[in-house]
């Protein structure tokens, strides 16, 4: 079981602690896509954007965690 494995939990805590200090914009798409799974379509209408803008906050959130998301696999 990944949760008790020290390591992938404090792998876990600093990829949080990451997606908790994006911008609040980047955090709601990203949490939204990421761990609620809404499609981009879904969360361009709960937050009131352009679809082609989810795309575009979402592909620089994850630039932004780009070095914690290869290894988020449990």
């Amino acid at each position: 079981d990944w949760s008790m494995d020290p390591a992938m939990l404090a792998e876990w805590t600093d990829f949080h602690a990451k997606v908790d200090a994006l911008p609040e914009l980047e955090r709601d798409v990203f949490t939204m896509h990421f761990f609620l799974k809404m499609p981009q379509s879904e969360v361009a209408k709960v937050l009131g954007m352009e679809p082609k803008q989810v795309s575009r906050t979402w592909f620089t959130a994850c630039v932004k965690l780009s070095d914690y998301l290869p290894t988020m696999s449990g």
